[in-house]
């Protein structure tokens, strides 16, 4: 059996970018745990915290902002957006992922 992989990672207030195209802020981590074989065959899950070291699995709407999460090899990215499609600001506050990934076979 494969273990799993669990990574860790910190996104500070000023890590956040604006797109105007798609009216989200977004964080793109480079994640070279995430091989052509993880992104195409693995699960990958993601929850994050705000503190106190409670995760919440995402997809997850917080405040009226909406969290989710894409992967391709290599990246993974967190966007925010508003639960009613309006543009929100990012948390000012540093915001620690939690990035697992399951072999599958």
């Amino acid at each position: 059996m494969i273990p799993n992989i669990t990574v860790l990672a910190d996104i500070h207030p000023s890590d956040w970018q604006y797109s105007a195209t798609s009216q989200t802020y977004y964080v793109s981590l480079n994640m070279p745990e995430i091989d052509a074989y993880a992104n195409t065959y693995d699960g990958i899950l993601v929850s994050m915290s705000g503190g106190n070291n409670l995760y919440e699995g995402l997809p997850e709407v917080y405040n009226g902002n909406c969290y989710s999460y894409t992967h391709q090899t290599g990246l993974l990215t967190i966007e925010i957006q508003g639960a009613n499609g309006a543009t929100v600001l990012p948390p000012t506050y540093t915001v620690r992922m939690k990035i697992v990934i399951i072999p599958s076979n």
